[in-house]
């Protein structure tokens, strides 16, 4: 009977373990879990700011054009530019 005693011994430590490890890995899991949505909560605010500021481009260089500050010519530049067909 000493034998068996052993081994049942052996055997209720390797289920604690087993319990622990799987009590740890479900932890992890969940901080995992955690950072991915804060990271993806992260990416998708600079995906969405990177947006804005794509769309906000076309009207700032309209702007630009539109009171002069993006192309500034000397009379002497623009007297030299030649249309052509």
């Amino acid at each position: 009977m000493g034998g068996f005693r052993g081994i049942k011994g052996a055997f209720d430590r390797m289920v604690d373990t087993v319990e622990t490890s799987k009590e740890e890995m479900e932890k992890y899991s969940q901080v995992l879990e955690k950072m991915v949505e804060e990271r993806t909560a992260e990416l998708e605010r600079k995906v969405k700011e990177a947006e804005r500021q794509r769309n906000e481009l076309p009207r700032r260089k309209q702007r630009g054009i539109n009171n002069g500050s993006l192309i500034s010519l000397t009379p002497q530049a623009a007297g030299n530019i030649t249309l052509s067909d």
